[in-house]
């Protein structure tokens, strides 16, 4: 067991010891970063956005302080890009200054890489006693640009152009966050819902139940059946979203554990559940074909 008085000289000794890794920001370590746009990107140059006589000071405070740490740097030199820049003043007086590269994000390649799945890194922690979460200060300034990337950067204030010298916020580097289950709205047409169906049969494997609740709204996607959305359909489709909402949290698959499958079968499809110890590892569910049900 580790004491807590322990832990404190640890860190007190990491503190000491390796200062010079905690000072400022650093840098990620690798090279420098480029940005690599379409061939058919389309140049966008943003005015700067006015700001209010009382702010200014703060605004400018700010661009020194970012300068300074060699996040920034001022540009005299014409560049293609101008992006805007977003203020935002915070109620202690403070003041955060977000690009807002929108315009070039639509231009930029993204780059392919393999990212593991949920069901892959959590198969690695079995077995796991002890977990760390580390937070990395200031995370996106840490990745520097390379000068021609740096350059697409660019952005307007009252007080003429800077340009980013590391990565800044907002750089695409993800897809689009998805809404919040409970928050999502009805499908209004096939394509909406086959989108919707394609969630659902992934979740699945975390719910029992999502299949037989999925089965009012199987018919709309075809072809041969015409779009309508009526209160059995709306039914439907907030019994998912609620089951959604509170579906239990899988075990983690032990190979050395003993397993137990437990199937269900009715008219209209077919489940089955392989338990753990008692705690669900995976749901499997499907509906049967015409031809089955007959």
């Amino acid at each position: 067991m580790i004491s807590f008085c322990a832990l404190l000289r640890a860190r007190e000794y990491v503190l000491s010891e390796l200062r010079d890794i905690f000072k400022g920001i650093g840098k990620l370590p690798g090279g420098k970063y480029h940005l690599q746009l379409k061939p058919d990107a389309q140049l966008v140059q943003h005015p700067p956005r006015a700001v209010p006589e009382k702010k200014k000071a703060a605004y400018k405070e700010e661009l020194e302080r970012l300068c300074s740490s060699g996040i920034i740097e001022p540009v005299q030199r014409h560049t293609d890009w101008i992006n805007s820049v977003v203020p935002v003043f915070k109620p202690d007086g403070s003041i955060r200054l977000c690009l807002d590269p929108k315009d070039l994000n639509k231009s930029i390649k993204r780059n392919q890489y393999y990212t593991k799945t949920i069901d892959e890194v959590s198969a690695e922690l079995h077995g796991g006693k002890y977990f760390k979460l580390v937070d990395a200060k200031s995370d996106y300034w840490m990745v520097e640009l390379d000068n021609e990337s740096s350059v697409l950067t660019a952005f307007n204030t009252p007080w003429g152009k800077y340009r980013q010298i590391i990565t800044p916020e907002g750089m695409k580097s993800d897809d689009k966050k998805v809404e919040a289950v409970k928050q999502m709205k009805a499908p209004k047409d096939k394509k909406a819902l086959q989108s919707f169906k394609g969630m659902v049969n992934y979740l699945k494997r975390y719910s029992a139940k999502l299949t037989r609740l999925f089965e009012p709204l199987r018919p709309l996607p075809r072809e041969e059946t015409e779009w309508t959305w009526d209160s059995s359909h709306q039914d439907s489709f907030d019994a998912i979203k609620e089951e959604l909402s509170r579906t239990p949290v899988l075990a983690y698959l032990d190979r050395k554990a003993e397993h137990v499958i437990q199937t269900d079968a009715s008219m209209k499809g077919l489940d089955a559940i392989l338990l753990q110890e008692g705690e669900p590892v995976i749901y499997i569910s499907r509906t049967l074909t015409p031809a089955e049900e007959r």
